[in-house]
C-alpha cells in the first residue's frame, strides 16, 4: 500500500497570499530549533494570521494536486457545481454534493470516487463557490 505524501500550505489572512510551508521548514529550524521539537515539524507562528491547509493526497482529473481548501467541480446529473474539499469525521476528503433522487439535500462524497476538476481554493476564488 502506498502511503500518502504529507504537505502543508497555509494562507495568509494579513497579505493574502498562500505559503508553502514545506519550503519555509529550513528558515524555521534555522531561526530556533527549540521552538520545534529538537528540529522536527514546522514552526508556524500563533497570531491566527494563516489558515493551515493539508494536501489530500489525492489529485484531480487533470493531476492538479487537491488540498483541503480547495475548490472542486463536478458535475451531477448534468448539473455543474463547485463546492469546497472538506475532510468528514471519518478521515476521508469528500465533497458535498446534492443527491440524486426522491431525497433531497445534499450528501459528502469521497473525493477519491468522483471525477472532478480543482479550480482553485476558497481564497483566492470564493467567488466560485456563489455559482451552485
Amino acid at each position: 500500500m502506498k502511503t500518502r505524501e504529507i504537505k502543508f500550505r497555509a494562507w495568509n489572512k494579513k497579505v493574502n497570499i498562500m505559503i508553502d510551508l514545506n519550503a519555509v521548514t529550513p528558515l524555521a529550524l534555522a531561526i530556533d530549533p527549540a521552538i520545534v521539537g529538537a528540529g522536527v515539524g514546522v514552526y508556524v507562528p500563533d497570531d491566527n494570521s494563516l489558515i493551515i491547509e493539508q494536501y489530500t493526497g489525492l489529485k484531480d482529473k487533470n493531476g492538479k494536486e487537491d488540498w483541503l481548501g480547495d475548490i472542486a467541480k463536478a458535475e451531477v446529473g448534468g448539473i455543474v457545481h463547485y463546492r469546497e474539499i472538506v475532510q468528514a469525521e471519518s478521515g476521508a476528503f469528500c465533497i458535498s454534493l446534492p443527491t440524486m433522487g426522491a431525497s433531497s439535500g445534499e450528501s459528502l462524497i469521497m473525493l477519491i470516487t468522483c471525477e472532478h476538476e480543482n479550480v482553485g481554493n476558497i481564497h483566492e476564488n470564493p467567488k466560485l463557490l456563489e455559482k451552485t
